[in-house]
């Protein structure tokens, strides 16, 4: 009988070693096995895989005659919100060029917005933020604004696959619980309960109307 010398016991013992994790592997596979519960910092920095990706778009009026993506930056650092809350910023001539979409850190990053109530993180986590700069319940966007908005809107509509309903005023996002496992974020809506906020304003067009009329 052929004895086997040390070196080839070690091979041995590798592969078996081998054979038994590949057998762990895909009897992890089988059994739907999909690694530990992200953390919390996973998932607003969407570094999850549940995480990512796009579901709203939240449309904002920063209520100010004036304001661009850095202003508000600073403003919003300062105020304790991690820095530019939007993804979007669409200026009005005023402290940023008429119609400009200016990209803010989180979008570059794509990590989550700090946009809507806390009690929406749901639409923080997975809603884009964009603001109009001016107060549009005293005075509507300027015409350029509009068409950057309709632009901007009709493309992350298309390449994220974003329903018009889900395109939403910052008064219109609903109040929900939301949590997670180690498969997927889930979300409880609290009813009807809304921001009690005025943002995005009386003024803000219907971004479909045309659309709509044209049968498109």
């Amino acid at each position: 009988m052929r004895k086997f010398n040390s070196k080839e016991k070690r091979m041995k013992r590798v592969a078996a070693v081998l054979l038994v994790c590949a057998g762990l592997a895909w009897a992890g596979f089988a059994s739907g096995f999909v690694g530990p519960r992200p953390t919390w910092q996973e998932i607003y920095e969407k570094k999850s895989s549940m995480a990512r990706g796009w579901k709203y778009i939240v449309l904002h009026h920063s209520a100010t005659a004036a304001g661009s993506a850095a202003a508000f930056h600073r403003y919003h650092t300062k105020m304790g919100y991690g820095g530019l809350c939007y993804h979007f910023v669409i200026g009005n001539g005023n402290g940023a060029p008429d119609g400009h979409i200016e990209e803010g850190f989180r979008w570059k990053s794509q990590m989550a917005g700090t946009h809507v109530d806390v009690n929406s993180w749901y639409h923080n986590i997975f809603g884009i933020g964009i603001c109009l700069v001016g107060n549009l319940d005293q005075s509507p966007p300027t015409p350029k604004q509009v068409a950057a908005l309709k632009g901007l809107v009709q493309r992350l509509c298309s390449e994220y696959g974003i329903p018009r309903e889900n395109v939403l005023g910052h008064n219109q996002v609903p109040f929900g619980e939301m949590s997670w496992d180690r498969r997927a974020v889930h979300v409880s809506f609290k009813g009807q309960r809304t921001a009690a906020t005025k943002c995005p304003g009386r003024f803000l067009p219907d971004l479909f109307e045309t659309q709509a009329k044209s049968g498109g």
